[in-house]
């Protein structure tokens, strides 16, 4: 016996406006400097099918450690989740050219903290090993006599006790699930009397959640693609998970589980940093007739 699976794409899916900048900066930088190495600083993005493809294309990665191996004239592309200021710094003291691929949305959040860390302390909220805060944080810290600590769930928050704080300034990580920005910054108002909290979450971010949770009354099971190191792939998939609808996360169309043949509806949601190609693909195998 034959059936057809029904595949529901997700309203919002594929490449987020930051990484397909990034990699749009990538493919253009082989285009313009055909001749010279071209690294990118750190994961470009968090997608393994976008880093084999670049480095294909002799794109290679590098990270703090091996800044000495960069000669003058070769390009550095900024990932869309930047870089701490000095970084930047070293880089242009070796004289390489510098192509910034920060997130717009990542630069926004980054002047915010350094408008106000002369005013009071900066907390962040996210993943402390996170490179977009890592970046942030750097550039804060920068600054004279400016003070700037990470709260990564709402655990730290209870736990976190204020010193001599007359103002603080919460930022959030742009990728942090919408009810965890809530939760935790319910907790440390009550902590903090002057807290000025910013809700800076992206709106990429919170649109992915909501077109998933649109997926879970219209299917029998959902598939989650992206980078299993992606913060926001992982966050769509706890989501999923919550939901009680079989839920997968896979990255690409070789990791389909052989069970997701048994649903009629299936459901697909990606991560901010999944090219549309396996997206593409992964649908079109699904599409084809299977025995079941």
């Amino acid at each position: 016996m034959k059936q057809k699976i029904i595949i529901i794409r997700s309203q919002i899916i594929g490449y987020c406006m930051g990484v397909k900048r990034a990699v749009e900066s990538a493919m253009n930088a082989v285009k313009n400097y055909p001749s010279s190495n071209i690294y990118t600083f750190g994961q470009l993005i968090h997608n393994p099918t976008t880093l084999k493809m670049l480095k294909r294309l002799n794109v290679n990665s590098i990270n703090e450690k091996n800044l000495k191996m960069l000669k003058k004239d070769d390009v550095v592309i900024i990932r869309a989740h930047g870089v701490p200021p000095e970084t930047i710094s070293i880089l242009k003291e070796k004289g390489v050219i510098i192509i910034d691929s920060t997130c717009p949305k990542v630069i926004a959040n980054r002047h915010l903290a350094e408008k106000h860390s002369k005013n009071g302390l900066i907390i962040l909220i996210g993943d402390k090993n996170h490179p977009e805060l890592i970046s942030i944080q750097g550039y804060v810290l920068n600054k004279k006599n400016a003070r700037c600590i990470i709260i990564q769930n709402s655990q730290e928050a209870y736990e976190y006790i204020p010193k001599e704080e007359t103002h603080a300034f919460l930022i959030a990580q742009t990728t942090i699930k919408e009810e965890e920005f809530l939760l935790i910054s319910n907790i440390l108002k009550t902590k903090i009397k002057n807290l000025q909290i910013f809700d800076t979450i992206c709106s990429a971010t919170a649109e992915r959640q909501n077109a998933l949770k649109d997926l879970f009354d219209k299917v029998e099971a959902i598939l989650i693609v992206g980078g299993k190191n992606s913060a926001n792939t992982k966050r769509l998939f706890n989501t999923a998970l919550e939901s009680k609808v079989p839920s997968y996360l896979i990255e690409n169309e070789k990791e389909l589980p052989h069970e997701i043949y048994s649903f009629k509806t299936i459901g697909i949601a990606s991560g901010a940093s999944t090219p549309d190609e396996t997206i593409d693909k992964i649908e079109k195998i699904l599409n084809e007739d299977k025995n079941i």
